[in-house]
C-alpha cells in the first residue's frame, strides 16, 4: 500500500537523504482528479512488485502538505516525482503506466 504523506517538508526530504539508496516514488494526486482515480490501481500493482522502493502519495488539496507540493512545483495532475539521495531523478506526468514503470526501473 503506498504510504500517504502527512509531514512537514524538511521531515519528507530527510526520509531521502537518510537511505540514500532506496528510491523513492511520491504520486502527487487530488481526489477530484479523474485520471489519478484510474492510476490509482495500477501504482498499488507498482508497490506489490517493487517492495524495495517506497512509494508515497500527497494530496495535493491538502494543506498539511501544501509545502512539499509546491516545493516540487506541481502543475499538473497526476504527476509522479522520483527522489534518491534527496534528488530529483525523474517525473512523469500523466497515467502512462509503462513509462512510470520504465521510470522505476532505470533508478533502481
Amino acid at each position: 500500500m503506498m504510504k500517504k504523506v502527512d509531514m512537514s517538508l524538511e521531515e519528507f526530504l530527510s526520509l531521502s537523504t537518510s537511505n540514500p539508496d532506496t528510491l523513492n516514488v511520491i504520486d502527487f494526486k487530488a481526489s477530484w482528479c479523474k485520471p489519478c482515480k484510474k492510476l490509482q490501481p495500477m501504482m498499488e500493482d507498482l508497490v506489490s512488485n517493487y517492495p524495495s522502493v517506497n512509494f508515497y502519495q500527497i494530496d495535493t488539496d491538502d494543506e498539511v502538505t501544501e509545502e512539499i507540493v509546491d516545493h516540487f512545483n506541481i502543475k499538473a495532475l497526476p504527476t509522479i516525482i522520483y527522489l534518491k539521495k534527496g534528488e530529483i531523478v525523474g517525473n512523469v506526468v500523466g497515467i502512462d503506466i509503462q513509462v512510470i514503470e520504465n521510470t522505476v526501473n532505470d533508478n533502481l
